[in-house]
This record gives C-alpha cells, sequence and structure tokens, in this order.
C-alpha cells in the first residue's frame, strides 16, 4: 500500500513517507517531482523519505510521483505508481 499524503514537519505525527508492505523481501522506490526530475530513492524494504532531497535539500509542499518495483517471499514481482502529496 503507498500512501497518498505526508506532512513532514516534525509532529511526530505522518512524518514521513513509507510504503507499508508484508511479505516483501525487495524493494525500490524512487520519488520524482512534477517535472521527472529525481528527489529521492532508496533500496530496501524499510526505506521512508522524509521530504528531502538526496542532496540534504528540503523540498517545497506540491506533488510529487512514487515509483515502487518490489518482489514478494513467493517470487512475484509488484510495479506500483501514485501521486503523492507533501504538505507543510
Amino acid at each position: 500500500v503507498l500512501p497518498n499524503i505526508f506532512t513532514p514537519n516534525n509532529d511526530d505525527v505522518n512524518d514521513v513517507f513509507k510504503p507499508q508492505v508484508r511479505g516483501i523481501v525487495k524493494l525500490e522506490a524512487w520519488v520524482y517531482n512534477r517535472y521527472g526530475i529525481l528527489m529521492h530513492s532508496w533500496d530496501k524494504v524499510n526505506g521512508t523519505w522524509d521530504g528531502y532531497t538526496t542532496s540534504g535539500i528540503e523540498c517545497r509542499a506540491g506533488e510529487y510521483f512514487v515509483v515502487v518495483e518490489a518482489t514478494g517471499f513467493d517470487g512475484k514481482t509488484y510495479k506500483l505508481k501514485t501521486s503523492l502529496t507533501l504538505i507543510k
């Protein structure tokens, strides 16, 4: 499951974007801005996005797009895409 909104405002509620996974052994995720520029990525099942680029620059509030590719314990592959709203 891919959440579609998060609020990285340090109130300890919904501060990171994290796919909700069960039965997954491998996961890769990419976050793009509306212009198709890669903002952040990770390659571990428990990876998250905190609203900063991989260079440590804080991202603006707005719409982003997430692509997730995963492999389950049974070998089945998944490819999910969603839009994501970052609210400050």
